[in-house]
């Protein structure tokens, strides 16, 4: 981020001056102060040698604007600049801008991502809206450029200013800090007055509006991401409603919000495909990278239909080529860089795991058995419909597996058609390669050396190509569409796997930026990699403890590896999920042994009862249609009523589990009875085992998920029952919102800080204090450093999160002071949304945010 520098005769003016950029645009914000002279600085003066110093802080990454006082704040100024290296020179702007105005205009441009030149002349700006107001007439209108003309359409929003002091310095500075985030053009005007539009990036130019309380100011946008960014502009004016700076309306009902498709302007004939020059998409893996894009495009091999021998010729084809396809991915995973701890091993033997169960290979015996149909066109038939079956899963996590399954796919109709696997990917010259959906195999294959970076149509960041290009030190970005279009017409693609952000031609200022943010990630991934293995203790002395949530073997040595103090939840599930048949007793106790082996005996793990249904159905255990799974047989419910299956299940992991620190947690549990009566079973199973003379866990602590209102109403009583409680906020927002958390357009309902889901999770807290019952967060929420910081001020000590989110988290909670983040959870109950209590913890700000 481009700094500030404060040149003054007197100390305490710019401190104060600091004051006020740290109230505008945050306490992180870098501004330093070089004023005064004397031992102390504060005799009335200049001191070149020491302005020199602050200039030399600022000298490497994105540079510094410094703004003077007086005549000889400008002369020290230019001298201290001439005793810095002539390498350091070039990062330091003197500008002649006025020192408080251009001091506040130039933090909010610089907050809001504007590189040095941008930063620089929006402190020249910045005194104008001052003489237009003093002086009418002595300059130029608040207009701009209108919107580019082009065929996407225009949105709209119209918003009225309630505050009595009208769009002044800390709502236009959040304003400028909104509209920066998005990659469309946005312009604002004044109704009342008629002035504008003016471009919404620029704080002097908003000022120039002089919005005014009652005046109706229109928001306008072009671009791929016009409608998300107006909505967040409306939340944003939300958000501040009920604050004595607010701009936006005194409730969300007073707000006059209209959003409408301006009519598509004409095309341009010598601009046919007008493109935009940014994308945003969904980080999948941090890094920075600059390089050509090269399209990459996945052709399954050619499957011929027709067999080329008798059904148990073809048979036997297949399953040669599955055997080879197996030894390729033992190899693979004992030569993938970072080991098991990166995941790579576990990755590897699950997808080899399809290839030997007797389901998958019964399917294709089956299919063959037809007669007149390949061992190719088998393969494919059986793998499409298991991918499809994957891919019609709600949850991310499963419906990801689909591209696994593809991989296998094509690994095998590789082996059957001949055709070699692609041994390495490089790209020469060194590309940025774009896909429809990274294939496991092809993110192994991917040498970091010349593969820059990965954008991908599809996929997601628990992908397990996405873990792999983590792995490999490979930034990528997910979600993107339309890129293939600039194909040919941009030379250099730039992106930032950490922020989804992708730029088409960066200017020379913007690649200097990047390359400084890409040193600041190192440094920062560096340094949490380094402290993750140590205990958590916040700025004032509070402990922490951050642990792990685990799907499986791989991500149980990934979660030790990046230093999780336990695991929060082991979701059992997700062992058996392409299980058709109910799995044995001994088949489920081996499944455990195997995630339980990548952890440390001592340390915790809490392994959560299977939690089928709903959106996770499992074939082993049918259930009826119901007209709202959601709300249906599931989790507990589900297993209360397959008594005899639920008995071998928690046999078989009190049998894996002897010797370690294992915990059972119960998933749904609505009320007393369930957990009553889930408990019963859990001492039958026990009794089961000591009777049949089997060595196992005993005893064992007991807990229950909070996902249900009604549960965490009633948390005081459950206490008497469960001896730790681990609220699932992605269920208990769904349920305290009425809002399914799968339907897209209900997305903005879904975040945990909403004050409605805050309120419960305060209940819990104190229900079960007198009890002295453990309590943590384990759903996603726990890995979002805001909502993790409003839970900690709730009185949450333990939170369970990614685990390739523990190493941040943790940096993230060392930098915490208990007593601010527990005077922001109170204010956050008080709130009216999510997007307030956001706003809040922007405010402070939060670190990592």
């Amino acid at each position: 981020m481009v700094g500030l520098v404060l040149v003054s005769h007197s100390k305490k003016l710019a401190s104060g001056i600091q004051e006020i950029i740290f109230e505008t645009a945050g306490r992180d914000f870098p501004v330093a102060v070089a004023a005064g002279s004397g031992e102390d600085h504060q005799v009335l003066g200049t001191d070149a040698a020491h302005i020199s110093e602050v200039f030399l802080s600022f000298s490497r990454g994105d540079g510094a604007v410094a703004l003077m006082d007086l005549g000889s704040a400008v002369l020290s100024s230019e001298m201290a600049l001439e005793l810095l290296d002539p390498a350091h020179r070039d990062r330091i702007r003197l500008c002649a801008a006025p020192l408080v105005e251009g001091a506040i205009a130039a933090a909010v441009q610089a907050r809001a991502g504007g590189d040095l030149d941008a930063v620089y002349h929006e402190a020249l700006r910045a005194l104008t809206p001052k003489q237009q107001q003093l002086q009418p007439g002595t300059t130029a209108e608040a207009r701009h450029s209108p919107l580019p003309s082009s065929s996407s359409p225009v949105h709209e929003v119209v918003l009225t200013i309630k505050n009595d002091q009208g769009l002044h310095a800390r709502p236009a500075a959040s304003l400028v800090q909104a509209a920066s985030k998005f990659s469309s053009e946005i312009e604002i005007s004044n109704e009342n007055n008629k002035r504008g539009p003016v471009p919404a990036r620029s704080f002097s130019s908003i000022a120039l509006l002089g919005a005014r309380k009652g005046d109706r100011i229109r928001v306008r946008a072009r671009g791929v991401d016009a409608d998300t960014a107006l909505r967040e502009i409306a939340e944003l004016f939300a958000a501040q409603s009920n604050e004595e700076d607010s701009i936006g309306p005194g409730s969300r009902s007073d707000q006059t919000f209209e959003t409408a498709r301006a009519p598509a302007a004409p095309l341009d004939p010598k601009e046919v495909c007008p493109q935009p020059t940014s994308w945003r998409g969904t980080p999948a893996s941090e890094g920075i990278g600059v390089g050509r894009l090269l399209m990459m495009e996945d052709l399954m091999p050619f499957c011929p239909k027709e067999p080329l021998d008798s059904p148990s010729s073809e048979l036997s084809r297949f399953l040669e080529a599955a055997r080879r396809v197996q030894t390729r991915l033992a190899d693979w995973a004992s030569h993938c860089p970072g080991g098991a701890a990166g995941g790579a091993e576990k990755i590897f033997a699950a997808q080899a795991a399809v290839l030997s169960d007797p389901v998958v290979i019964d399917e294709v015996r089956a299919v063959l058995g037809r007669g007149s149909i390949s061992a190719a066109q088998a393969w494919t038939e059986v793998t499409h419909k298991l991918a499809a079956s994957f891919q019609k899963l709600d949850d991310p996590y499963l419906s990801e597996r689909a591209s696994d399954i593809r991989d296998i796919a094509r690994l095998v109709l590789q082996e059957l058609s001949g055709q070699p696997p692609q041994a390495s990917i490089r790209p020469h010259p060194p590309a940025i390669l774009f896909t429809t959906d990274l294939m496991p195999s092809d993110a192994l294959a991917c040498d970091p050396e010349s593969v820059l970076g990965v954008i991908t149509r599809e996929g997601s960041p628990t992908t397990h190509s996405a873990i792999l290009l983590r792995t490999l030190g490979i930034p990528m970005v997910v979600g993107v569409r339309n890129l293939e279009s600039i194909r040919g017409t941009h030379n250099i693609v730039a992106l930032d796997g950490g922020t989804g952000e992708i730029w088409l031609d960066p200017a020379e200022s913007l690649l200097i930026s990047l390359e400084a943010r890409r040193k600041q990630w190192q440094a920062e991934r560096q340094a949490a990699a380094a402290l993750a293995r140590r205990p958590v203790v916040t700025q004032d002395g509070e402990g922490l403890e951050v642990l792990a949530n685990v799907s499986s073997a791989a991500d149980a040595a990934l979660a030790v590896g990046n230093g999780a103090d336990g695991v929060g939840v082991l979701r059992s599930e997700f062992l058996f999920l392409s299980t058709t048949k109910v799995p044995s007793e001994a088949e489920q106790e081996s499944a455990f042994r195997k995630v339980f082996a990548s952890l440390p005996a001592t340390q915790t793990t809490v392994v959560r009862t299977l939690d089928a249904g709903a959106d996770k159905p499992l074939p082993f255990l049918p259930q009826s249609e119901e007209p709202n799974p959601c709300l249906g047989v599931r989790g507990i419910r589900l297993l209360l009523r397959e008594r005899e299956f639920f008995i071998r299940h928690l046999r078989a992991i009190l049998l894996a589990g002897f010797g370690r620190n294992i915990a059972v947690m119960f998933p749904m549990i609505s009320g007393v009875q369930e957990m009553e009566a889930a408990r019963l079973l859990l001492e039958d199973a026990h009794a089961q085992l000591r009777s049949e003379q089997r060595a196992h866990l005993w005893p064992v602590k007991v807990g229950t998920m909070i996902e249900v209102p009604s549960a965490a109403l009633l948390a005081e009583e459950l206490a008497d029952q469960a001896e730790f409680f681990s609220i699932g906020t992605n269920d208990l927002t769904q349920y305290v919102l009425a809002a399914d958390r799968d339907n897209a357009s209900l997305a903005e309902l879904q975040d945990a800080v909403h004050p409605a889901v805050l309120r419960l999770i305060k209940t819990v807290v104190e229900g079960v204090r007198v009890r002295e019952r453990h309590v943590a967060v384990c759903g996603d929420a726990a890995s979002d450093p805001v909502a993790a910081a409003v839970f900690f001020g709730l009185g949450v000590r333990s939170l369970s999160v990614r685990a390739n989110q523990v190493p941040k988290i943790k940096q993230c909670c060392r930098q915490w002071r208990a007593l601010a983040l527990a005077e922001l959870a109170s204010k956050a109950l008080k709130a009216k949304s999510a997007a307030e209590v956001r706003f809040m913890a922007q405010r402070l700000p939060l670190p990592c945010t």
